[in-house]
């Protein structure tokens, strides 16, 4: 499944054998809806594009950028949980720039996260992640409840990356590597030394 707004027909996909689609929403819902291929499929995102937000339900699904990397800008309602809810296992996101909006006063603007409970197998590596709003302690990348994720050689800014996992089971692994995050994009770290400032080597 190829995403390449310019190359697709207007709010649809071009022919079935193209399989390109304008939106990662329309992507998905092709993919969904694909009894052979679905699960497992590939989505390769070609250039950027807009979006509400992104609902990944299917397993095994791979959301990658190609052709450089192409920018995601999302727009979650009041009623989103997150920019891009994981609800499945076996989800990969890479290669990826993300932009959205997050919120001081709600809780729930979260940028990549799950949105069910014991979701494996999640992997979020090589993606830019930015909150456009102001500085909130939303995670731009949470994952709470969730078993053997990694999160490695991302550039996260204007939020955290949050993780919470249950330590009773010893199958429970996270892998979090070589990322790095500015919680306020543009500012000097200051001199007293807290927070405030950007951290490298996450």
């Amino acid at each position: 499944y190829i995403v390449d707004p310019e190359a697709a027909e207007s709010g649809g996909s071009q022919p079935d054998q193209d399989n390109t689609h304008a939106t990662v929403v329309s992507a998905l819902e092709a993919a969904e809806n694909d009894e052979e291929s679905g699960t497992g499929a590939v989505i390769g995102v070609a250039r950027d594009t807009k979006e509400e937000f992104l609902n990944v339900d299917l397993e095994d699904i791979t959301l990658v950028g190609y052709g450089g990397k192409p920018t995601l800008t999302l727009n979650p309602s009041d009623e989103a949980n997150g920019a891009v809810q994981i609800g499945a296992s076996g989800v990969t996101v890479r290669n990826l720039s993300i932009k959205y909006e997050g919120s001081l006063t709600d809780p729930l603007s979260n940028g990549i996260k799950n949105s069910s409970n014991g979701v494996t197998d999640i992997t979020v590596d090589g993606v830019r992640i930015e909150n456009t709003g102001e500085p909130t302690e939303s995670p731009a990348i949470d994952f709470e409840n969730a078993e053997s994720v990694t999160v490695t050689n991302n550039e996260v800014l204007g939020a955290p990356i949050g993780l919470y996992f249950d330590d009773s089971t010893s199958e429970n692994t996270f892998t979090v590597r070589n990322n790095y995050v500015d919680l306020n994009p543009g500012e000097e770290a200051p001199a007293d030394g807290s927070d405030s400032g950007p951290t490298e080597g996450i």
